[in-house]
């Protein structure tokens, strides 16, 4: 599951394509059985810090923040039911016959 960073109205800006581009590298490493998913990470790291100042620690470090939001990611994909999840799949490369 990888995270997908939308704007504020949805749509996909430059950090979404980094994103894009990553799971494009993933799927050439990974076996092609195991499926890559996308899960729009809108809000997250706003939920992380209200989830750390309500531990009363607000000054913990951005990692713990970034583990936060990537462990509410993961949540958001399981609570969804399958036939309603993002998978990548990679567009087809063009063939060029030489």
């Amino acid at each position: 599951v990888i995270g997908l960073p939308r704007l504020m109205g949805g749509e996909e800006g430059e950090q979404a394509r980094k994103a894009r581009a990553f799971a494009e590298a993933f799927r050439e490493i990974l076996p092609t059985e195991i499926p890559i998913y996308f899960e729009d990470e809108r809000f997250t790291t706003a939920m992380a810090g209200q989830v750390t100042q309500k531990s009363r620690r607000a000054n913990r470090r951005k990692g713990e923040k970034d583990a936060i939001a990537a462990a509410h990611i993961l949540r958001t994909f399981l609570d969804r039911p399958a036939p309603s999840r993002q998978e990548y799949v990679p567009a087809q490369k063009e063939k060029t016959d030489i």
